[in-house]
């Protein structure tokens, strides 16, 4: 058998793994989004969005848009989305300014900044984030006081 038929030979196999693959994928797809929409039919629930026209009933306290808690559940997650955005701008804003920062410092001819920043780096490098995300969370809860704190029959005491 020649290398040539044989790499041809190979091709066709992965192509044709590859084909009963995404057929097995698509069946499965197919079989899961008629199951949901039996099983939703079932319960009596339809499968539309008209919720989104329903009065909220809920506050939301940081908001650009004006949203009161009697508008509409479409209402507050356009505030909610205009909150994400900001977060997200002044996040990437804030990474890009301490970044530059501490780029800069690595590079710097004092020894003490530069080996003070190749810490800060090797330190957010080598820790995995879900161990800072545990660490942050460990030290809100036990620092902060608890929500049932804030109960009382003083005004004052309120969040």
């Amino acid at each position: 058998m020649r290398l040539g038929q044989l790499l041809s030979d190979t091709r066709y196999r992965a192509r044709t793994l590859q084909v009963i693959a995404a057929t097995i994928l698509f069946v499965f797809l197919g079989w899961l989004t008629a199951n949901t929409l039996s099983n939703l039919e079932t319960l009596g629930k339809p499968l539309s969005f008209s919720f989104l026209g329903d009065k909220a009933g809920y506050d939301i306290n940081q908001r650009l848009i004006a949203y009161s808690p009697d508008d509409s559940h479409l209402r507050a997650a356009l505030t909610g989305l205009m909150n994400t955005l900001i977060v997200a701008v002044l996040g990437c804003l804030t990474a890009t300014i301490l970044g530059l920062f501490i780029g800069i410092s690595r590079l710097s001819a004092n020894a003490g900044l530069a080996r003070l920043a190749r810490v800060y780096v090797e330190i957010f490098r080598n820790v995995p984030l879900l161990l800072w995300l545990l660490l942050i969370f460990a030290l809100i809860t036990e620092t902060l006081p608890a929500p049932n704190a804030f109960r009382s029959d003083a005004p004052t005491a309120a969040m």
